[in-house]
């Protein structure tokens, strides 16, 4: 993620010793998706509605990971 308010030159969290999962501070997708509504402008905590009336959640119980937004 380059640019639009992401801070520069850092690494979050880390992996483990052959890099196949997380082994520091993981990121959820949920949470990857709400910082990049969060740096487009879009609040992620609002709901769409889908044809037939039903909410849809935009980004279900993700959160802004605040360690990597300038």
């Amino acid at each position: 993620m380059i640019g639009g308010g992401i801070k520069r030159g850092i690494a979050h969290g880390t992996s483990d010793a052959i890099a196949s999962e997380p082994d520091e501070n993981p990121v959820p997708a949920e949470d990857m998706a709400a910082t990049m509504y969060n740096q487009l402008g879009i609040d992620s905590d609002k709901r769409l509605i889908a044809p037939g009336g039903r909410p849809i959640d935009i980004v279900r119980g993700g959160h802004v990971v605040k360690e990597i937004v300038a």
